[in-house]
């Protein structure tokens, strides 16, 4: 069988592997490959979600597979595109191992994958713009936030199939439940860190320190932070903010003027010059009838225009 010892050689790390997959309309497969020897093999079951997805999406999500099942050689694809990878079709008859584990499929397979929530095990630390201390104050705060720990608990059991079965609480996080992710006690919705309920106050000072206006603020919290409802948190506090709102008044722009409306025809007047076929012309446009005049003029001196 293709799960005796015997069949399979042990991972040499100076080595180079090839990864080969296969979805069937129930199942995944994968092999991890080393000089046409076998060193791992997988295969589970597809959700009742996931047998709908279209056999591209299928033959995707068995490349997610066999990235995270042997994750210790590549991460799960949160997006392939962090991977240097490239990928070779071939037909089933071509990969009969991977092919034949994607229809011997386990029956019941407990194991969370994309598209549901997922954890990293990456260490993010050196890339986010916080300072240490205020990042062991996240943690902290993460730790003791409740909503924090139920929606933690979600991403670590994995997102249920249908948005009913979520906590009522935790259904804002529906839309993009693929984005989120656990790292190192700090909760993540792609690159940007979940702020615990008690800093978002703290954050919101940060945030509006520099009296930038509401578009401006946003933008820069958008970059590194998250909340469910932080835009209208910002916009909140710009707006209650007595120095922004007199920036505000300082930088609005000047109203439309309208001009007065004459009460008889040739009482107020518009004139400009043009030149049509190398002549100059007068126009003169009666503001109360709209009434054009069009004189030739032999030049454009003033005072042949005044005349």
């Amino acid at each position: 069988m293709a799960t005796n010892a015997p069949l399979l050689q042990y991972y040499d790390p100076n080595k180079p592997l090839t990864l080969t997959v296969d979805a069937s309309s129930k199942g995944l497969g994968a092999v991890l490959i080393q000089n046409q020897k076998p060193v791992a093999y997988a295969s589970r079951a597809l959700t009742q979600t996931q047998q709908r997805y279209p056999q591209i999406e299928k033959e995707t999500l068995a490349i997610v597979y066999g990235c995270n099942k042997f994750h210790e050689l590549q991460r799960l694809l949160i997006a392939l595109e962090k991977y240097d990878l490239k990928v070779d079709y071939k037909p089933g008859k071509e990969m009969y191992l991977a092919d034949h584990l994607s229809r011997s499929f386990l029956k019941e397979t407990k194991e969370v994958l994309v598209p549901d929530l997922h954890v990293n095990d990456i260490h993010l630390i050196s890339h986010m713009p916080i300072a240490p201390e205020m990042y062991a104050k996240f943690q902290k705060e993460t730790a003791n936030d409740e909503h924090l720990q139920e929606l933690q608990d979600v991403i670590f059991d994995g997102c249920p199939n249908e948005k009913s079965e979520l906590l009522h609480s935790l259904m804002p996080y529906w839309t993009f439940r693929d984005e989120l992710s656990v790292i190192d006690g700090l909760l993540y919705k792609s690159n940007k860190a979940i702020v615990p309920k008690a800093l978002q106050n703290e954050m919101l000072d940060k945030i509006h320190e520099s009296h930038l206006g509401i578009v401006k603020c946003k933008s820069r919290a958008r970059d590194v932070l998250f909340w469910i409802g932080m835009g209208q948190d910002i916009e909140d506090k710009v707006k209650s903010c007595g120095l922004c709102a007199q920036h505000q008044s300082l930088n609005a722009k000047e109203p439309m003027l309208m001009p007065e409306i004459p009460e008889r025809p040739w009482s107020k007047l518009a004139a400009d010059l043009f030149e049509y076929q190398k002549q100059h012309y007068l126009l003169v446009v009666d503001y109360y009838s709209k009434w054009p005049e069009v004189m030739k003029l032999d030049n454009e001196t003033s005072k042949n225009t005044t005349d």
